[in-house]
């Protein structure tokens, strides 16, 4: 392994042009690209939105492996020191087990990893159940993208403790910590990292004005208050264990949620 501070890996962006509420050209995509190189990103996964506004079909798939090629060969034309992977950022479904199934869906890099989002509003029984179906297939892991988005969570963030337990990962937006989606999220996000329930930080880039996939700030934000031995964890170890499709287990770190954050 490198150095603590040396590169971070982002397992969650929308940088491929017009696929998406994402990058809508490929010079947004190219200037996301230069600020995520510039401010320390070695590795991004490219996660287009799946079934948001149209059911997810095999075209997905071939549309976000296009993609991922035309952008690797402007990086190397622009000499941006970038490495991108295929992935998807899936909304859930009553029906995700057939999608997964059916092969239209697939994890970050291709791996056993898939991230998952729901409804801001999904009300907890519907979230094990989607959680429960994707445990079915042996092997399959959840990473449940932005927890402190959801308002379940944010009345109760002692359900995340369960799902962990249950094998599934979760993976916090790097503007939630900084309080750049509302204080709900801030102080949910925070509480989820005192427990030690967050496995990954990630960006969730959309644009290169904002929303932007810089993870620099992130580290600073979680060195300064867990150490950087933490900060490397979230930011770099977790994440380069995920594209790399490697055993990931962290249930024996995870404590019950305390009623507030810690000072």
């Amino acid at each position: 392994m490198q150095s603590l501070k040396s590169y971070f890996i982002d397992i969650h962006t929308h940088i491929l042009p017009g696929l998406d509420d994402g990058s809508q050209d490929g010079e947004t995509s190219l200037q996301m690209a230069q600020i995520a190189a510039g401010n320390g990103t070695k590795c991004l996964v490219c996660t287009k939105h799946t079934d948001m506004t149209e059911p997810v079909s095999r075209e997905d798939g071939r549309l976000i492996h296009e993609g991922v090629r035309w952008l690797r060969q402007e990086l190397q034309r622009e000499e941006i020191p970038l490495q991108v992977l295929p992935g998807m950022e899936i909304m859930a479904s009553e029906d995700i087990r057939w999608k997964i199934r059916e092969e239209l869906l697939f994890g970050l890099n291709d791996s056993r990893y898939f991230l998952v989002e729901f409804p801001f509003d999904a009300p907890h029984d519907y979230i094990n159940f989607v959680l429960d179906e994707m445990h079915t297939f042996n092997g399959l892991v959840p990473v449940i993208a932005h927890p402190e988005r959801y308002y379940c969570v944010q009345e109760d963030p002692e359900r995340i403790y369960q799902w962990i337990m249950d094998g599934c990962l979760t993976q916090c937006n790097r503007a939630s910590l900084e309080g750049k989606f509302g204080d709900r999220e801030e102080v949910t996000a925070l509480r989820l990292m005192d427990a030690n329930l967050v496995t990954c930080i990630a960006s969730d880039a959309h644009s290169s004005r904002q929303r932007t996939p810089r993870l620099d700030s992130g580290y600073r934000r979680i060195a300064s208050r867990y150490g950087e031995w933490t900060a490397g964890l979230m930011l770099r170890d977790h994440p380069e264990r995920i594209i790399r499709n490697e055993l990931l287990e962290v249930r024996g770190y995870a404590r019950h949620v305390s009623r507030y954050p810690m000072e």
